[in-house]
C-alpha cells in the first residue's frame, strides 16, 4: 500500500554534546527493537554503545535494501 506523506516526515534530533549522552539519545530514537535497544544502552562505554549501534543500523540498511529490491 501507499505510505503517507506524514509517516515519511522527520524529526530532527538534537543531541547532546555530551558523547554518551548523545548515545543514549541515539539508541531511543533508533528504528531498533527492544532487545537491541536494551544492548545498546547497557554498553560499558559510549565507545561500545556507538559501535553496537552503528552495526545494528548497518544490519537494518541492509535487510531494507534487500527487501526493498525483492519487491520491485
Amino acid at each position: 500500500g501507499d505510505v503517507s506523506a506524514a509517516a515519511l516526515e522527520t524529526v530532527p534530533i538534537v543531541l547532546s554534546d555530551d558523547l554518551g549522552w548523545a548515545g543514549f539519545q541515539l539508541a531511543a530514537s533508533a528504528p531498533i527493537g527492544a532487545s537491541d535497544r536494551y544492548r545498546v544502552l547497557a554498553a560499558p562505554s559510549a565507545e561500545e554503545r556507538l559501535s553496537l549501534l552503528e552495526d545494528l543500523l548497518e544490519d537494518l540498511d541492509m535487510t531494507l535494501r534487500f527487501r526493498l529490491g525483492q519487491s520491485e
